[in-house]
């Protein structure tokens, strides 16, 4: 008798080994038939909008278990929202905030919503070019 077979194991059509080089193929082309993506993308088309970028990859170096996070994170976010009805679709981001943008920004938020303090920001943000 095979050990396999004293162990109270339930029956699946799963196989027993992984094979990822050859079945990730398989699933991805499936997953590509389907169009599933697209299919929830216009069936939430007139539906509440929820954004979020998804900023660019390893912006900050080597990737690292932060990285990981933050896609995984994003992820779940994404298909949460998408689950309540919300359109949430996936938008890829490449900007990375630099010191000018942050800078104008800053400025502007100032200078229009708080006036007394207008001078004083805009004059710590001066940009030399």
């Amino acid at each position: 008798m095979e050990y396999k077979d004293t162990l109270n194991l339930p029956r699946t059509d799963f196989a027993m080994k992984a094979d990822l080089v050859t079945r990730e193929p398989e699933r991805l082309k499936k997953w590509e038939e389907a169009n599933l993506y697209w299919k929830i993308q216009t069936a939430r088309a007139t539906a509440k909008k929820f954004v979020l970028h998804d900023g660019p990859p390893f912006a900050n170096g080597d990737v690292h278990i932060g990285t990981a996070l933050n896609k995984i994170l994003k992820d779940i976010i994404i298909k949460y929202q998408t689950l309540r009805g919300k359109s949430a679709p996936y938008i890829p981001g490449w900007e990375v905030l630099n010191t000018f943008s942050a800078a104008h920004c800053f400025c502007h938020f100032f200078s229009t919503s708080l006036k007394l303090y207008s001078i004083k920001v805009v004059s710590c943000f001066r940009l030399n070019n």
